[in-house]
């Protein structure tokens, strides 16, 4: 979802700036596996999918899609942009969309694409701001049970979110107790099916580092049930 800034009708100085919010959900492939270890070796799970020939869509048939502005300021009746402070409302969530061509129905959602996006739109909503002007967005997680989390796998043996604090069992539990060592490290191994984490967060524009895409710990789940560091 980008931020476009554009410069007004007295050349004032305009930062361009392009804001990717990202939802933090590790999309980081398959599991680790290794023969020279039980535990790792048993979870070879990958979600049944069913790929499309590409040679049989029709090409240039629908037009490229229009991103919609939102825009993240006021204008004073003297013409001046000024902070608006009711906050910006964007939505994350599980949504279907027609990306592929338009004259293509098949399938369980007839055509469409299921998707995790910005208030229900593909591409997310543009929001342009300017230089100088706050600009204030409010977040709403609404990742709750979504379908596509069955074929999204996380390697949960590397550092991420985790709102379930799995591989912190797993470092209190360590060597000396090693039943329930081989039992947290097969929990972290099984498919994730828990809350949905997301961060977004600011690339590329004039802020603190802590706005600037380094905050990975500052995530949170659906309805802020479950919440990481919070350093805003």
């Amino acid at each position: 979802m980008p931020y476009i800034v554009k410069e007004d009708k007295k050349n004032r100085t305009r930062l361009n700036i392009v804001l990717f919010t990202t939802i933090l959900f590790a999309l980081i492939g398959l599991f680790f596996l290794s023969k020279t270890n039980p535990v790792f070796a048993s979870t070879d799970i990958v979600a049944e999918q069913t790929p499309l020939d590409a040679k049989t869509l029709t090409k240039f048939i629908d037009p490229l899609p229009f991103l919609t502005n939102i825009n993240g300021y006021l204008v004073s009746p003297s013409g001046k942009p000024i902070e608006q402070k009711i906050p910006i409302n964007i939505t994350m969530s599980e949504f279907a969309k027609q990306i592929i061509p338009s004259d293509f129905k098949q399938g369980p959602f007839a055509g469409r694409t299921l998707l995790w996006g910005y208030n229900g739109e593909y591409p997310g909503p543009t929001i342009e701001a300017i230089r100088g002007v706050p600009t204030h967005v409010y977040y709403e997680n609404k990742l709750i049970n979504p379908i596509l989390q069955k074929y999204l796998l996380v390697d949960q043996t590397i550092h991420w979110a985790d709102p379930l604090n799995g591989m912190g069992l797993m470092d209190h539990h360590g060597s000396g107790d090693n039943d329930n060592h081989h039992h947290t490290m097969m929990n972290i191994m099984e498919p994730y099916t828990g809350p949905i984490p997301t961060v977004p967060h600011l690339h590329g524009g004039e802020v603190k580092t802590a706005t600037d895409g380094a905050a990975p710990e500052a995530w949170f789940t659906s309805d802020f049930k479950l919440k990481g560091i919070v350093i805003f």
